[in-house]
């Protein structure tokens, strides 16, 4: 694997907080068919733009949507995984650190000489998208272009100019708030009305 940029290139003044610590923007919760309907209308914008050749997904926030997607445009889908928040202490890592990355079969089928579309759920800070397409730009692919279903609006630790990405897609614009995803949510298998248990709309 290839070794890790230098992340202090890009690193804030001083350390980033969770988003659940930063009240202030409240709480925008998003479900299957928000999800589904984001994809898919930002799906024809992308194949006409990016022209893709592979779908990358960051886990774990982008695997789901990396998997609709792949309905839309019918191409390879590969993921990696990124962590930089603790979600049970509200704590960040110093950086965000690679937990699973590419075999080398896969870059040289998939991501050399590939554009490749970079997906996840939300471009907060933008440290997570940052280390991502660091490493994915040592692995000479033809363009890197990036979808994320929600943008925040606040100070991201880099410009896409800076990264060098060549198409950036956005599902929905939303204020510096916490996101709850429906894959980060915990249901009790006792309650009456969990999504298995709900009696379908007649």
């Amino acid at each position: 694997m290839a070794q890790l940029c230098a992340f202090t290139q890009f690193g804030f003044s001083q350390k980033i907080q969770h988003p659940k610590k930063r009240v202030q923007g409240g709480k925008i919760v998003v479900s299957y068919n928000d999800v589904h309907r984001l994809v898919a209308a930002k799906a024809p914008a992308m194949q006409a733009e990016a022209k893709p050749d592979t779908i990358l997904a960051i886990g774990g926030g982008g695997l789901i949507p990396g998997r609709i997607l792949r309905t839309y445009l019918d191409l390879p889908l590969l993921s990696v995984s990124v962590s930089f928040y603790n979600d049970s202490t509200l704590e960040t890592k110093a950086e965000p650190q690679v937990i699973q990355w590419l075999d080398d079969a896969s870059v040289d089928n998939y991501i050399k000489g590939k554009n490749v579309l970079v997906v996840d759920d939300v471009d907060d800070t933008r440290s997570t998208l940052t280390k991502t397409i660091q490493l994915l730009g040592k692995l000479q692919p033809k363009t890197l272009s990036v979808f994320v279903l929600h943008g925040k609006n606040r100070d991201k630790i880099a410009t896409m100019d800076d990264l060098r990405v060549s198409k950036y897609f956005v599902g929905e614009q939303v204020s510096d708030a916490w996101v709850e995803y429906p894959w980060d949510i915990k249901f009790d298998p006792r309650a009456k009305n969990t999504p298995r248990n709900t009696p379908s709309p007649t």
